[in-house]
């Protein structure tokens, strides 16, 4: 502002963006945003003072970009864990069957889902007037891709609640440790490889681990065989305990949300993978 006070900066109108340099009789000067080329002596002091005003304008911009994409990162991973959250205290409700606890997960869905709008028009708005390239712009677009992945987890979790008051409502109802069969031990048994299967693929993102993220497609095998065994029990009770059918379902339903939390951290996982190494891969198939 002081150089244009002085005369010292002149707009070109026959150039568009550019700006001439007119300084007495120093020789004509085209300045562009990032550098300046110089026509004849190469004597101008403020020309250099305006070439050291153009890099710290630009050092600046870069570095106020990158505050805006680490505080979007990690905003993006806190968010993750507290889905983790929810995932944990849902599936605490299904031996503790606390009905309180299971309105507040439902309840603490709309605020994930706030934050996720927040979050996703966050990355928009970079996009917009930052325009990223290369590793910027794939690490804004694997966030875009991240938020509705742990959205849908979130719901998943406000599912099992809602299943569980379903299941409460009824005056048949039996606690899941004394179900019949193997049901209660193995639907307890998926919880807790799921929860520690998303976990783990928040812990990968915040190390940006690529090689652990690829390890995660065999925990989410594990928590499908589980769900294999748990709806091979499921049929065998409704036959040979026709009054808990109607539960019976209802947990099958559960399973199947808790399942498909799995397959959905796997879906992280290729994001995480693709962040590092630039590669798509398919882990669940």
């Amino acid at each position: 502002m002081l150089l244009l006070a002085r005369g010292l900066l002149k707009a070109d109108t026959h150039h568009g963006i550019l700006c001439t340099l007119q300084h007495h009789n120093q020789p004509r000067r085209t300045l562009f945003p990032n550098r300046l080329l110089r026509e004849g002596s190469s004597s101008a002091p403020h020309v250099r003072l305006i070439d050291r005003l153009y890099f710290a304008e630009t050092v600046m911009n870069r570095q106020s970009f990158q505050i805006q994409l680490d505080a979007l990162t990690q905003d993006t991973l806190a968010l993750g864990y507290a889905v983790a959250n929810a995932l944990h205290q849902a599936l605490k409700t299904l031996t503790t069957n606390d009905t309180d606890q299971m309105r507040a997960v439902i309840e603490n869905d709309r605020n994930i889902n706030a934050t996720v709008a927040a979050l996703r028009s966050r990355c928009l708005t970079m996009i917009a007037r930052q325009q990223p390239m290369a590793s910027d712009l794939r690490e804004i677009s694997v966030m875009l891709s991240l938020l509705p992945e742990l959205e849908r987890m979130a719901d998943h979790a406000a599912t099992i609640c809602k299943i569980g008051q379903r299941i409460l409502a009824s005056p048949e109802a039996v606690p899941l440790q004394q179900m019949s069969g193997g049901i209660g031990p193995a639907l307890t048994e998926m919880g807790s490889r799921t929860l520690v299967l998303l976990q783990h693929g928040l812990d990968a993102f915040a190390r940006r681990d690529a090689a652990f993220a690829e390890q995660l497609c065999e925990e989410d095998h594990a928590i499908d065989r589980l769900y294999k065994e748990l709806f091979a029990e499921t049929i065998a009770i409704s036959r040979t305990a026709p009054h808990q059918s109607s539960q019976v379902i209802h947990l099958l339903t559960l399973a199947h949300n808790i399942e498909r939390i799995g397959d959905r951290v796997t879906n992280l996982a290729e994001q995480i993978i693709f962040l590092l190494r630039g590669e798509v891969v398919e882990l669940n198939s």
